[in-house]
C-alpha cells in the first residue's frame, strides 16, 4: 500500500452551518480496521441514499469524524449526504447531524483510500502545529462529489474540511 499525504497548503474556506442524514458507526483510528467498518458503512448507506427523499444533491456526499476518544482511539463516523430539513421522513438508522458553521481549511486527498489515515496525520500533526491555526470543536469531514471515482482508485479525489478556531 502506498500512502499519500497532502503537501500543499489548504484553501480556507467559511461553511454555513448544514445537515447530513446518514448511517453513524464507532471505529478505531486504526488505519486498516476502520477503512473495512467504514467501508462496509458506505456501501450500506448507498443502498440507503436512494429512501432519502429530502437529500439536497445524491452526488455529493459526506463522511463526518466526530467524538474522537484519545484514550481508546476510538471515534464516530456517519456516511451521509447533505439535506434540505428534518421534516421528511427518513429511513430506519438513519441518523441526522448538524455541522456547524465555521472557517475550513480544506485539504484536497488524491489517491486510494489507503492513504487517508497518513492525511490526517499529516493535517494534524504536521500542518496544525506549524500554522498557528487551532481546530475548532471535535469533528472533521471529508467531501465526495464527481472527482471521488472509487475507494481503490489512485485518481480519485476528495476533500478533507477541518474547522479553524
Amino acid at each position: 500500500m502506498k500512502n499519500q499525504t497532502p503537501t500543499l497548503e489548504p484553501t480556507i474556506v467559511k461553511k454555513d452551518e448544514f445537515k447530513i442524514a446518514g448511517l453513524q458507526c464507532r471505529s478505531l483510528m486504526k488505519e486498516d480496521e476502520d477503512q473495512k467498518e467504514i467501508g462496509q458503512l458506505w456501501e450500506e448507506f448507498m443502498g440507503t441514499l436512494p429512501n432519502i427523499k429530502n437529500k439536497t444533491n445524491e452526488n455529493k456526499t459526506y463522511g463526518l469524524c466526530f467524538d474522537f476518544n484519545p484514550k481508546t482511539n476510538e471515534f464516530s463516523y456517519v456516511s451521509g449526504v447533505e439535506i434540505d430539513d428534518q421534516t421528511s421522513e427518513l429511513p430506519d438508522k438513519i441518523v441526522i447531524k448538524t455541522v456547524p458553521a465555521s472557517r475550513y481549511a480544506v485539504f484536497t486527498y488524491k489517491g486510494d483510500m489507503s492513504g487517508v489515515g497518513a492525511a490526517f496525520k499529516y493535517i494534524y500533526e504536521t500542518w496544525l502545529p506549524q500554522s498557528g491555526e487551532v481546530p475548532f470543536e471535535d469533528f472533521s469531514f471529508e467531501f465526495y462529489d464527481e472527482r471521488f471515482l472509487g475507494p481503490a482508485d489512485k485518481n480519485s479525489e476528495m476533500d478533507i474540511y477541518i474547522p479553524l478556531k
